[in-house]
């Protein structure tokens, strides 16, 4: 199916004004979360409002198919590398709740993490389900956008992948030697590092892609948690927000390098439905409401 270039960019930057700006204007609703089930309502649907909302509304108006964002055919195989993928995250969360003596068997660490509220727990599948269908929209938007440049997928993971790993890894650092915070502080970058070098022995080889395709989904996530004003206020809370910044970034190549190299969003369905019940995004991205 062609797209034109010119659309493909306006829903790019349509999605991602939604997604910057839509926690500041939700925040004028904050009175309404406190109304019991009303509330609790908002509270799960508020972050699909941000994220999906708007690519499944625009994708429905272009007349987009679900094969235009790769969910044809290779579900199986897409789905058992996808839970593949989220195996290093959820391993580094379960070992940094278990050293911090939070984690049960058999337990959900979502769940847990969320005071047991099964409102939060929604909510935070929302937010997971929001972010995966997000990225995988800006990704096709960004390949039908911008169609020059072309290069090696594997080059292009490995290249935005090392900025990500250098911005995370330092943040994690500077948070536990000044703020002394928990140990998945450390821990969750190594995973999502984990998540990327399985990544890339899976792409590794044929395969091209544009750099604009790879960096425009890691820009428009990690531009959800960035904080630069918290520089002037909190250095504390700037590098923190650094630290989310990298790891939904990663989240949004892994997506993003998958899908290019094989043309499926199953593995995204299969890593999202995992981080979804395990990992809290209401840690990650601070400017969710």
């Amino acid at each position: 199916m062609y797209t034109d270039p010119e659309e493909a960019r306006s829903d790019l930057f349509l999605a991602g004004a939604v997604y910057l700006f839509g926690p500041v204007l939700l925040r004028f609703a904050n009175p309404l979360f406190g109304l019991g089930i009303l509330g609790q309502l908002l509270t799960v649907v508020t972050p699909l409002l941000v994220t999906a909302m708007v690519p499944i509304l625009l994708a429905r108006y272009r007349g987009n198919p679900g094969s235009h964002f790769g969910l044809g055919g290779q579900r199986f195989a897409g789905l058992q590398w996808g839970l593949l993928l989220a195996l290093p995250i959820v391993g580094a969360l379960a070992v940094a709740l278990a050293l911090q003596g939070v984690l049960a068997p058999g337990t959900l660490p979502a769940l847990v993490l969320a005071g047991g509220s099964l409102a939060a727990f929604a909510a935070n599948v929302a937010g997971w389900v929001g972010l995966g269908v997000l990225a995988v929209f800006a990704t096709v938007k960004a390949r039908d956008a911008f169609r020059s440049d072309l290069r090696s997928t594997t080059d292009g993971v490995n290249e935005v992948g090392r900025v990500l790993g250098i911005a995370g890894g330092v943040a994690a650092l500077l948070l536990v030697a000044t703020q002394g915070l928990e140990a998945i502080v450390l821990l969750l970058p190594l995973g999502v590092a984990g998540s990327v070098a399985l990544l890339l022995r899976r792409i590794s080889g044929a395969g091209t892609s544009t750099r604009a395709t790879l960096i425009a989904p890691v820009v428009l996530l990690a531009i959800g948690p960035f904080n630069p004003f918290a520089l002037f206020f909190s250095a504390g809370r700037f590098v923190f927000s650094v630290w989310a910044a990298a790891i939904v970034g990663a989240f949004a190549l892994i997506v993003a390098g998958s899908l290019e190299r094989q043309r499926t969003a199953w593995p995204t369905v299969a890593l999202t439905g995992c981080l979804a019940l395990f990992v809290p995004v209401s840690f990650i991205l601070i400017r969710l409401p």
